[in-house]
This record gives structure tokens, C-alpha cells and sequence, in this order.
């Protein structure tokens, strides 16, 4: 990989034109006061050092950055998975222990906080809810209406258990691919794809993510860039993957568009509407197939 940080890397210009393409969950978020940018920078951090890591204590340092995303965010926690299949034994351990610390520290200072923690089976409960990006809120809006969106068929079932099934079936399908590109994930390129198509599958799959949480997904989009086009030359990708990556695009456009001007719910394409509105899902759905295929294929040639 070599300097991974350095000009082949993840570059300050690569990452401030993506950002300005999903400048509506970055704003969001900080209209909304919400901590994604810094779980985004503690993610962005923590991979920088265990890729790019020639020493132990630097991975650990990575590993226990990654850790401290995950208290605020579950689905961070999921990195342990394609570290642990790329034998990123120090990583993983500093994952855990920036995880399990911090609960250790904040039950011993302020035991009462642990009170709300009862409420977390209510993640997984439906919402229909428009910012409401994963499987969940795509399953939700099928059936329950919203102030924006009417349901294609209203109230036919309790989504609880296709939420839960497909969320579980996607996951598994997610799992298997990791499992299977294992021996890619021992190198820093497959590693760092392995990283990406993972934060990406647990923006799919979080019970209630946000469209604002997709902030986090310019990680996976930076690593990206820093393993596979250094060179900014989006032709590398071939047809497929461009598409996908605008199919990508697209759907945060869409998204925001209609968080900006939303079409009243009388309209005679209102059903179109309440597709469109998970618009931003199908892109992520679009980029995590973008990722499996660039894991599953070999390492490009970087003319120099």
C-alpha cells in the first residue's frame, strides 16, 4: 500500500468533492446537532492507523478509535468482523477494548445511565419516519402513511418480522461475502474494501438510520478512492461500477430534493412518492453492491 496517507492515499481534494456530492447528510447533521463528523472522523482515523500502521501500538491505537464510534453508534462495532478475517488480531483487540472501556467507565461514574439502555428494543420497532434510510424505514413506509408518504398497502401486516428477516437475510448475505474475499482482507487493499462495504452494510441494516448517519458512508467512499483509483481516473471502474456510483449519487439528489419540496400526499403518482423517498436506500444498496464488486475482483494496475 505504501504511504497510505500520502499522495496514492485517501487526499484532502478527493474527500472535499465527495463531501460537497453529500453535503445534505453533512448538513444535516449539523443543523440537526447530531455527532456523525465526529464518528466520521474517529472511523476515518481508526482505519488510517490500521492500514496504514506499520507497528502494533499504532493498530492498537486504530482499533481502540474505531471502539469509541462504536459506543455512540452500535453499527461501527461491526468492523470487527472483516478485521478479525484479516488477522488484525491488535485492532481487534483495541476495538474491544475502546468499546467495553468506555461502558466500563461510564456504568462506574454514572450508574443511572444505564436506565435508558431499556429502551433499546424500541430501535427496532417500525418507522415510517421520511429521513429514516435502512430496511426498516423502506419496509415501514410500505404499510404504515406518513405526513409525506402514503403506504401501498396500508396496514396488510405488522412490519416487525419482514424487518427483521430481511434485515437478518442481508446481513448473512453481507457476512458470506466477507467470509468468501478472506483472503483479500489479509492485504491493505482488500482490508480497506472490506472496511467500507461493512460501514455500509450497517448504514443499510441500522433499525432507525438516518439520512444525516449517511454522512458516515463518505468513509467507505474515500476508501475507495485510496485502494483502488489513487489516481482519481473514475474509467477504472468500468460501466457497471459508474453506474452504480451514480445510481449512488442519485439518490442522495433524490432524497434531498424531496426533503426540500415534498409533494403533497393527494398527487396522483403519491405511491411513486413514497418509492422515491427511500431513494436514498436504493443508493446505498447501490454502493454496497459497487464494494462486494470491487472486493471480489483483483487488485487494479496503477500505471505511474
Amino acid at each position: 500500500m505504501g504511504s497510505w496517507l500520502g499522495a496514492g492515499g485517501l487526499r484532502a481534494t478527493s474527500g472535499a468533492r465527495f463531501c460537497r456530492w453529500l453535503l445534505p447528510p453533512v448538513f444535516g447533521t449539523i443543523a440537526n446537532g447530531q455527532a456523525n463528523l465526529l464518528l466520521l472522523g474517529s472511523i476515518l482515523v481508526g482505519t488510517a492507523l490500521v492500514l496504514g500502521g506499520r507497528t502494533r501500538s499504532r493498530s492498537v491505537l486504530g482499533g481502540v478509535a474505531i471502539g469509541l464510534a462504536a459506543i455512540v453508534k452500535v453499527f461501527p462495532g461491526l468492523l470487527l468482523f472483516p478485521l478479525a478475517l484479516g488477522r488484525r488480531g491488535a485492532a481487534c483487540g483495541g476495538l474491544l477494548v475502546g468499546a467495553l472501556g468506555c461502558l466500563v467507565v461510564a456504568e462506574s461514574l454514572w450508574p443511572w445511565a444505564a436506565v435508558g439502555s431499556q429502551r433499546l428494543g424500541s430501535l427496532f420497532d417500525p418507522d415510517p419516519y421520511f429521513t429514516n434510510q435502512s430496511i426498516n424505514g423502506f419496509i415501514s413506509r410500505l404499510v404504515q402513511p406518513t405526513s409525506r408518504t402514503v403506504a401501498l398497502w396500508p396496514g396488510p401486516f405488522d412490519p416487525r418480522l419482514p424487518i427483521l428477516l430481511l434485515t437478518s437475510a442481508f446481513g448473512l448475505a453481507a457476512g458470506l461475502v466477507l467470509w468468501r474475499a478472506r483472503a483479500r482482507l489479509a492485504e491493505p487493499r482488500g482490508l480497506g474494501l472490506g472496511i467500507a462495504l461493512t460501514l455500509i452494510v450497517g448504514l443499510i441494516t441500522a433499525p432507525k438510520g438516518s439520512f444525516w448517519t449517511q454522512a458516515i458512508a463518505l468513509v467507505g467512499v474515500g476508501l475507495l478512492l485510496a485502494v483502488d483509483l489513487p489516481d482519481l481516473r473514475l474509467g477504472r471502474l468500468g460501466r457497471t461500477d459508474l453506474a452504480l456510483m451514480a445510481f449512488w449519487l442519485g439518490g442522495a439528489v433524490v432524497q434531498t430534493a424531496l426533503w426540500i419540496e415534498p409533494p403533497p400526499t393527494t398527487i396522483p403518482l403519491a405511491q411513486v412518492v413514497t418509492i422515491l423517498t427511500s431513494a436514498s436506500f436504493f443508493g446505498m444498496l447501490a454502493l454496497w453492491w459497487l464494494l462486494v464488486r470491487r472486493l471480489r475482483i483483483a487488485p487494479p494496475s496503477i500505471e505511474t
